[in-house]
């Protein structure tokens, strides 16, 4: 998959969970659909803008880096209306890393804080 056949996707996800989010029954499941949503527009916008000449393994890292900061939020918060909103920012980056993993048939290594 091609950089941008990857954005194309992302930002079709990204519609689907604004879809979601309007249809949610609860304001949790709308926040965690919101947020998704959000993510995946961030990331399509962050891989879409970037030089051609920047290595795939570089945006992987760039958007992890992204994903573990919205973790840390989701893992100090205690419940409530923040939770939500941070549990649906990390779903929609879990969803964008396969994605980006993707690229020009790479699988790139698992990035986590505690791997590295």
């Amino acid at each position: 998959m091609t950089r941008a056949e990857a954005v194309e996707r992302l930002r079709v996800w990204a519609q689907r969970a604004q879809h979601e989010a309007a249809q949610a029954d609860t304001r949790a499941s709308m926040l965690q659909w919101q947020a998704q949503s959000q993510a995946l527009t961030a990331v399509a916008n962050f891989v879409a803008s970037q030089d051609p000449q920047t290595p795939d393994d570089v945006v992987y890292r760039l958007v992890v880096a992204d994903r573990t900061r919205s973790l840390t939020e989701w893992a100090a918060r205690e419940g409530g209306e923040a939770a939500d909103f941070y549990a649906g920012a990390v779903a929609g980056y879990d969803l964008a890393i396969t994605t980006i993993r993707g690229m020009d048939g790479r699988v790139w290594p698992r990035v986590d804080a505690h791997s590295g």
